[in-house]
């Protein structure tokens, strides 16, 4: 077997795989290497004395391209191994569903394949110039791709809304990408004041349930989205003769004074009994049903209560600004005289509350575990 060329290239050194392995690198090569330097791994016989190992580094001729180093093949598996896995629980939970027939459960096993392909393709055996080989590229490149691919899917079957083939994928959106299945048992309802009641997103058959008991209004505070919870949502609404009002707030931020007036003025619309409801029942509701109770007069620290762990709100991670901005409230109360509404048209600014930027298990639970919005 031919030596390289002894001549390095600019300083650049580097380790080239088989041709099988070979993608074409990102940062805008005009060419791959040579053929030369795409010799099938199984050919190279192992270095004299180190058996099993990789065979030494070589320099690169000075005619090819700088590449960055390509991704070791032992790391490849880690990436694979959690898609199919992510893969195997989907499969698992479509199969295990009981209340509903066959061809939602075929619908749902077919989607779930696919989205496994889409998210294998994206498995690039390459890392970024200067950094040591790992699979934190292949994933980030998966999770850019499963976006893309996710972004394209509910587009489809958001302009197709309402064919059967759309509610069929607006079903399988709830459950299983906005987490349906978690809130089927768990509900986190409970009353606010006479009138009002906060929970966590409600399903179609608990819609129907809601609305027999004679709800007549929903604020949602997830705002109009391309969410299939939001279409099914909006249908039941509408067949049940239930009022739906959007006024959406967020989680890790304090409400700007137009989204905090927008909720108040929903609020007023509302016929009662009204229901407050966010994605999991725990920060927006919270927050909704605080300045529920200090619109009608109560203080700050009864307000707070809304905001607890009891509800699964978490105030160590970005979410406690919420409490901040109750707390915000408190310290003008202890002084001021104006109620709550002409204290937010007049007074409030956003940006004089206190900052919080939560611990880091806080924060991984919030944002990666439960995925808060």
């Amino acid at each position: 077997m031919s030596a390289l060329p002894a001549e390095p290239a600019a300083g650049r050194t580097g380790r080239w795989r088989g041709s099988e392995n070979f993608r074409f690198c990102p940062c805008a090569c005009p060419e791959p290497p040579p053929q030369e330097m795409q010799r099938p791994q199984r050919h190279r016989p192992p270095a004299a004395g180190r058996r099993g190992r990789e065979p030494p580094s070589r320099t690169l001729p000075p005619s090819t391209p700088a590449h960055p180093p390509l991704w070791r093949r032992g790391s490849s598996g880690c990436g694979a191994v959690s898609v199919w896995r992510s893969s195997f629980r989907l499969r698992l939970f479509a199969a295990s569903l009981r209340d509903v027939d066959g061809s939602n459960r075929t619908f749902a096993l077919r989607i779930a394949s696919r989205a496994c392909r889409a998210g294998l393709a994206s498995l690039t055996p390459l890392t970024y110039p200067g950094r040591k080989a790992s699979v934190e590229a292949p994933l980030a490149g998966l999770k850019e791709r499963f976006r893309r691919w996710y972004n394209d899917w509910q587009a489809e079957w958001n302009a197709e809304w309402p064919s059967p083939n759309a509610r069929k994928r607006a079903w399988f959106d709830m459950m299983w990408f906005d987490h349906g299945f978690l809130r089927i048992l768990w509900r986190n309802h409970d009353e606010v004041a006479p009138g009002i009641w906060r929970a966590n997103q409600p399903g179609p058959k608990r819609l129907r349930e809601l609305a027999d008991l004679g709800m007549r209004s929903i604020i949602n505070l997830r705002g109009e989205s391309g969410w299939g919870t939001y279409f099914l949502e909006k249908e039941v609404a509408e067949e049940a003769g239930v009022e739906l009002l959007n006024a959406r707030l967020y989680s890790r931020r304090p409400p700007t004074r137009e989204e905090a007036l927008r909720y108040i003025e929903a609020l007023d619309a509302a016929p009662r009994p009204v229901l407050l409801h966010c994605k999991s029942g725990a920060d927006r509701a919270g927050l909704a049903a605080a300045m529920a109770l200090l619109d009608q007069g109560a203080s700050a620290e009864e307000a707070a209560r809304e905001l607890s762990l009891r509800y699964l709100h978490i105030r160590q991670a970005k979410t406690g600004i919420l409490d901040a901005f109750i707390a915000h409230y408190g310290a003008y109360q202890a002084t001021g005289d104006l109620p709550f509404r002409r204290w937010l048209a007049e007074v409030y600014d956003p940006a004089e509350v206190k900052p919080v930027k939560g611990k880091g298990f806080g924060n991984f639970l919030v944002e990666k575990v439960l995925a808060r919005e």
